[in-house]
């Protein structure tokens, strides 16, 4: 969603990104991999399914880098 969206739109622009309980377009990890990226999202998230989340971040590692995520 949001900070996803932005990120992969214009990842040249930000120094960090901090995505909370969102999600976004997991065939464009590959332009994310040179972005620390911190994501959080709750578990027991019923607005926004929590898989958008988890479904990035294993895109952002088979594309080679380690974001951190909390859930």
């Amino acid at each position: 969603y949001g900070t996803w969206d932005a990120i992969e739109r214009s990842p040249g622009y930000f120094a960090a990104a901090a995505p909370l309980s969102g999600a976004g377009d997991p065939s464009k990890a590959s332009v994310l991999i040179h972005l620390p990226i911190w994501a959080f999202h709750g578990a027991k998230d019923t607005t926004i399914p929590v898989s958008g989340s988890r479904d990035m971040i294993y895109a952002i590692e088979q594309a080679g880098r380690h974001p951190l995520y909390t859930e």
